[in-house]
């Protein structure tokens, strides 16, 4: 509440206040996730009141109710304001995982397209990556198979590589994560997209220095991932990287399964 009646209604945004997120992460690499996000509290709040600052400075005591504009810098500069949408806490790894399965569903339709999927993909190695920080930092591979074809491609289920199978997990996203094979659907003639026709999933271990990959074996093409990605396409079939991002310790890689143009 800023003084009651329209003033307690009113709505500040704040349009122009950057965050470089590769520098800043880098910057603060070895800060616990509460630091990391205090930061950005506050890197936002410098930003409101600096803008906010500039507002007040601009009132014309004589053609404005001054005493609303005092009220403002009171209110403002007095003290930080709370709020309850910007709490930070640590995710569990299992919320991260039921958020982004959510996300998958085709009832959401939160993913219609290639960008789409690539674009949610990078928020989940986003998200695990700032979730699992210092010493409970976590490897992780994210792999996203699309069936761009008419065909349907059948997948045995992806086998993990490791040294050590006790501090390695896995789990698939978009399907059933204890079928033995799946189907991924083609797109019907003149569509762009097939709900049924991508699997995504996830490895991570808690073993920092663990090198874990993930093995794909599909009627269309054979493939390893993890800090590098190969890819060994069947014959007739064309087999790409729609995204590809590698790294020792977060990697992401969506392959477009076509058939083979001759």
């Amino acid at each position: 509440d800023l003084g009651g009646g329209w003033l307690s209604r009113m709505n500040i945004r704040v349009d122009k206040a950057p965050l470089k997120l590769r520098s800043f992460s880098h910057e603060n690499l070895f800060g616990s996730y509460n630091m990391f996000y205090g930061k950005i509290k506050r890197h936002y709040y410098h930003e409101f009141r600096q803008q906010i600052n500039t507002i007040v400075a601009n009132v014309n005591p004589w053609a404005t109710n001054w005493g609303i504009a005092a009220t403002l810098n009171d209110r403002i500069f007095g003290e930080e304001v709370s709020s309850a949408e910007f709490q930070c806490r640590r995710i569990l790894s299992r919320e991260i995982l039921t958020d982004y399965r959510k996300r998958f569903h085709p009832s959401s339709n939160l993913v219609t397209c290639n960008d789409d999927l690539v674009l949610h993909l990078r928020n989940l190695v986003f998200d695990w990556r700032y979730n699992h920080r210092g010493i409970n930092s976590q490897r992780c591979v994210v792999v996203a198979i699309v069936n761009c074809s008419q065909n349907e491609i059948v997948m045995m289920r992806p086998s993990v590589k490791t040294g050590n199978r006790l501090g390695t997990k896995f789990n698939i996203l978009n399907q059933s994560p204890d079928a033995r094979k799946y189907n991924l659907k083609g797109r019907a003639v003149g569509s762009t997209w097939s709900p049924e026709g991508f699997l995504s999933m996830i490895c991570w271990s808690s073993r920092l220095k663990e090198i874990i990959s993930i093995e794909v074996v599909s009627s269309a093409f054979r493939g390893n991932f993890g800090a590098e990605g190969t890819l060994l396409p069947d014959q007739g079939t064309s087999v790409a990287f729609i995204y590809k991002r590698a790294h020792p310790w977060h990697s992401l890689y969506v392959i477009g399964v076509n058939n083979q143009i001759s």
